[in-house]
């Protein structure tokens, strides 16, 4: 939120996001099937999504403490 750009995904070269890490990242495909994240934005944090698997999905990936 700051008005800085957002740094760069090591692996991808690309602004980290959310849509880049819930979705998109390589580095979490792991995470991402392990806890059944869809690979739609919509339904991965859309209102009828399981955000349960998605702050699981942050603690496995260790993003969870810096947002």
């Amino acid at each position: 939120m700051a008005k800085t750009d957002p740094p760069l995904c090591p692996t991808c070269n690309t602004n980290y996001s959310i849509k880049h890490i819930i979705i998109h990242c390589p580095n979490f495909n792991d995470a991402r099937k392990d806890l059944n994240i869809p690979d739609n934005l919509y339904e991965a944090i859309g209102p009828f999504s399981n955000f349960h698997n998605i702050i699981l999905f942050l603690k496995k990936i260790e993003l969870h403490n810096t947002i």
